[in-house]
């Protein structure tokens, strides 16, 4: 017999005590990594630079050239302009933090939702936290925003009743229509979910054999077709394993779910359907209307949020990043694929003994692997985790399943799989937020996996089966909160060693002495010497810092080398139209692709060197007379330190 999850008041009453020491404990780590780090591509000034002049009234898109969707500018609208938090680097850290604590919170509460075990919720809510620690590397960005949107959605099965099945339906398409405007891929991913969602719980009809093998096709498809660019050049090996590691995965969900006597007996209608496509169309009218009463047109609209990320993707797939994927992490996904046909196998020939076991065995396995890879790192999940998420989706071998579990189960699996894309072409804090969802799915496995085990276990091991179940959640917790507590140990003493930047909007923030050094040396250069300045790599917090606005609307961000030769050649034109420009270099990663860049050939044609700061910081001036940029003789004789 399974064993009986704790309900009732009781439940709720220790899982909210258990869950706020947790996230208090976790604030205190989390303030100490996200305020001693400042990553030199500056992603966090950039939005600070773009979020300010959208509040100062400027029309986005058609003046603020960004890819990222209204839904995104239209939340910090809400946040900095009605709520009025400060719009700086110390306060959108604070934000980032607790956003960072609710991702956590969230995918705890999925698990603790259905599951019902305090262990399992805590566990849930240590490994993901410490998954999205790459929250600190960029504040603020979209991707936390649009990471609490697929939050929500894993969330709103818990509010399924079968009378109410089309509200839930109509909050998915919703919550999916919303991400196509924050970032556009994790909305194309979003579509794929619900479609996914629809054929593997559609009610038997002469056109279910039809979605299905539609759907089939389409996820099977999908990842070879979004990295066809990378897939022919003579490195298209990572690649490869990439894509094919993303079939596999959702081949064996397929094979699994559409196979699943669980899902079937939902019976979704084409009403839930209807009501998911109103949703997703509803969503986007209101977001898309509320920015088109700003001032934007709509034709810029569809440009920056669509047609604006393809020409990024050039930029990013010229520098080289590849996918931390190898050959045998594919292998792997081949064994994961090949166990989840012979589980159907198993299933229909009703041999439920052999297959009841074989899951056991596969949930238990998959859940202690998986504490063990976010221990060893994102890369490591990136590669291993996602092939075998169709284990949630295993029947039970006893417990009668709710409609609400049924539908969180489907769910969770289908809004996890299609985002392990999301890190093309950039693998970077990309990696964490595109496969964070895979750890409730693992938690929750592991902990059917448990409960039925007791079942097939001899009566004596049953007997003292409270003391084992105690012992193996000790040991999980264990090895979840002892790395976790030595990096957080390891931030602290690294926060303790470094100081305050001391500079406005940002005086928690701390960095190395050196770089402190060198940051508030440049913004006191600047704030004495320059009416403006750009900086080739971006470092747009030092427009906060020094209370300078930037020369134009454009906006770099990580590389100049992203934007068209146009606006290469607009941005040195509205620098030289001050009257004490400072050009602010630094050797870009990117610039080394494309050294012959109309940016960087303008530079060398009208700037000199005027100052060094440490830390590779030139500072340049205009090669013109000293009395048409406005500056005293001995400003720029100093030629460098």
């Amino acid at each position: 017999m399974a064993q009986v999850p704790e309900r009732g008041w009781l439940w709720q009453y220790r899982a909210l005590i258990g869950l706020t020491v947790l996230c208090a404990l976790a604030a205190i780590g989390g303030y100490w990594d996200l305020f001693n780090t400042f990553q030199f591509y500056d992603d966090e000034g950039y939005f600070l630079v773009v979020v300010r002049n959208f509040l100062d009234g400027a029309v986005l898109y058609d003046t603020i050239s960004t890819c990222y969707g209204p839904a995104y500018f239209l939340f910090k609208g809400v946040v900095h302009g009605l709520l009025g938090l400060p719009l700086t680097n110390d306060a959108v850290r604070f934000l980032t933090l607790g956003i960072w604590l609710l991702l956590a919170l969230g995918c705890a509460c999925a698990v603790g939702t259905h599951r019902r075990r305090l262990t399992a919720t805590g566990l849930t809510f240590l490994l993901v936290f410490r998954h999205l620690i790459d929250c600190t590397n960029e504040p603020s960005h979209p991707q936390e925003f649009a990471a609490g949107l697929l939050i929500l959605a894993v969330l709103a099965p818990a509010c399924f009743r079968r009378r109410s099945a089309a509200w839930t339906a109509a909050a998915l398409g919703a919550l999916a229509g919303t991400m196509l405007l924050v970032k556009v891929n994790i909305g194309l991913f979003g579509l794929v979910t619900l479609a996914g969602i629809g054929a593997t719980a559609a009610a038997p009809s002469r056109w279910r054999g039809l979605l299905r093998g539609a759907v089939a096709l389409g996820c099977l498809a999908l990842p070879w077709v979004l990295l066809r660019a990378s897939l022919m050049g003579p490195e298209a090996g990572p690649y490869i394993a990439y894509a094919s590691i993303v079939s596999l995965a959702l081949l064996g969900s397929l094979v699994v779910g559409y196979g699943s006597s669980d899902f079937s007996s939902l019976r979704l209608a084409w009403g839930a359907a209807t009501a998911a496509a109103l949703g997703w169309l509803g969503a986007i009218a209101i977001v898309i209307g509320a920015v088109l009463t700003t001032g934007t047109t709509l034709t810029s609209l569809c440009q920056c949020i669509f047609l604006t990320p393809l020409q990024f993707m050039p930029a990013f797939a010229a520098f080289g990043w590849e996918p931390p994927v190898t050959t045998f992490a594919a292998g792997c996904a081949a064994i994961a694929a090949a166990m989840a046909v012979l589980m159907c196998v198993l299933h229909h020939r009703r041999q439920p003994r052999r297959s009841a076991w074989l899951g056991i065995l596969l949930k238990i396995g998959y859940g202690a692997a998986m504490v063990g890879w976010v221990t060893m790192g994102r890369p490591t999940v990136f590669q291993f985790a996602a092939p075998w998420a169709w284990l949630l989706w295993v029947p039970r071998p006893s417990p009668t399943l709710s409609d609400r579990d049924r539908i969180g189960r489907l769910v969770l699996p289908w809004f996890a799989l299609p985002q392990l894309l999301l890190p093309y072409p950039v693998p970077g804090s990309q990696i964490a937020f595109g496969t964070f969802l895979l750890i409730p799915v693992s938690v929750w496995c592991l902990w059917d996996g448990l409960e039925d085990l007791r079942g097939f276990l001899p009566r004596p091991v049953q007997a003292h089966w409270a003391g084992l179940y105690a012992l193996f959640a000790l040991l999980a917790m264990a090895a979840t909160a002892g790395p976790l507590a030595k990096h957080v140990r390891a931030a602290r003493w690294q926060y303790l060693a470094s100081e305050p930047l001391g500079l406005p909007g940002a005086h928690l923030v701390r960095v190395e002495p050196k770089m402190a050094d060198a940051y508030r040396t440049m913004a006191g250069l600047l704030r004495e010497h320059a009416d403006t300045f750009l900086c080739s790599i971006g470092l747009n917090s030092m427009y906060h810092w020094t209370g300078l606005k930037p020369p134009c609307a454009i906006v770099i961000s990580h590389a100049v080398t992203m934007r068209t030769n146009a606006e290469q050649q607009l941005l040195i034109a509205s620098l030289l139209a001050h009257t004490r420009p400072i050009l602010v270099y630094h050797e870009s990663l990117f610039e080394r692709g494309s050294p012959d860049a109309p940016f960087f050939q303008l530079v060398r044609a009208n700037f000199r060197e005027w100052r060094v700061v440490d830390e590779g910081y030139q500072l340049m001036v205009p090669i013109a007379p000293e009395s048409a940029i406005g500056h005293a003789s001995e400003t720029y004789t100093t030629g460098g330190r």
